[in-house]
């Protein structure tokens, strides 16, 4: 609320925007719960990609916020997929070249997070939020090496590109708008570096052209839950998200306009 943003852009590809989407407007996060997903095609032949969505999460609490409030959400991070086509099969594989990789990088970021949150529990100003926000994603970069950190670098290299067309393309010499980057923990040091060289139009072997590898309408996403999920949710989560609260408001409304409805005599 205190950036008032005209545009808010999340870091994570339409796909990873449709599955979140998904998820936000869903029951389960609604109540609280969360959900693991499996996006596959939808003649369930091929598995695309998994992902553990947990309640007050950050793309959940900025996509009901940019409903709410009637401000354009673009996904603006990279497919990090890429299609193998399989002359066995006749079909495309969608193959992750950094899967172990990743599995290790997970650890750290989940420890960063946990991190900010517990610095951020008290925090009122945006600037002193920022400031250590930047500390602890510095830290995060430090730690991380090989081929994961060039991983990283191309990622955020793709990120600052997108939001940098993004404003080319809202801002006018009447208007400037504003815009709301809502970046990954790991992501955020590098894509505010790009961001200042392609500012300043050092383009050369930094900015990354739009990649397409796959569409949404060709996946859907298979959701289900277990203890051990809800377990980490009470540990991890939020006592109560947005979410939840404009579901239990709705709710307690419709649970009067009922009690009141006089039913008719048989």
């Amino acid at each position: 609320d205190e950036v008032e943003p005209d545009i808010i852009v999340i870091d994570t590809s339409p796909i990873g925007l449709s599955a979140n989407m998904l998820y936000a407007f869903g029951i389960p996060c609604a109540v609280g719960l969360p959900t693991y997903g499996e996006i596959m095609t939808k003649d369930f032949r091929q598995f695309y990609t998994s992902e553990t969505f947990y309640p007050g999460n950050t793309n959940e609490t900025a996509i009901v916020k940019s409903w709410l409030m009637k401000i354009p959400l673009l996904p603006v991070g990279i497919p990090r997929l890429k299609p193998v086509y399989s002359e066995m099969d006749f079909t495309t594989l969608y193959m992750d070249e950094t899967s172990l990789e990743r599995e290790i990088y997970k650890s750290s970021v989940l420890k960063a997070y946990r991190a900010l949150d517990e610095s951020l529990s008290n925090v009122t100003e945006l600037q002193e939020g920022l400031t250590i926000s930047r500390d602890i994603c510095s830290s995060l970069i430090k730690n991380i090496g090989g081929k994961m950190r060039e991983t990283l670098i191309e990622e955020s290299c793709y990120i600052a590109s997108r939001i940098m067309e993004v404003a080319a393309h809202t801002n006018t010499k009447r208007r400037k708008e504003r815009i709301l980057a809502i970046v990954d923990i790991g992501h955020y040091p590098d894509v505010e570096y790009t961001i200042d060289f392609l500012d300043r139009g050092v383009v050369d072997e930094i900015y990354v052209p739009p990649k397409s590898y796959a569409t949404a309408k060709a996946m859907l996403m298979v959701s289900r839950n277990s203890n051990e999920l809800n377990e980490k949710a009470k540990e991890y989560a939020p006592k109560t998200t947005l979410t939840q609260e404009l579901f239990q408001s709705e709710l307690d409304r419709l649970v009067k306009t009922k009690d009141s409805e006089i039913l008719a005599e048989s």
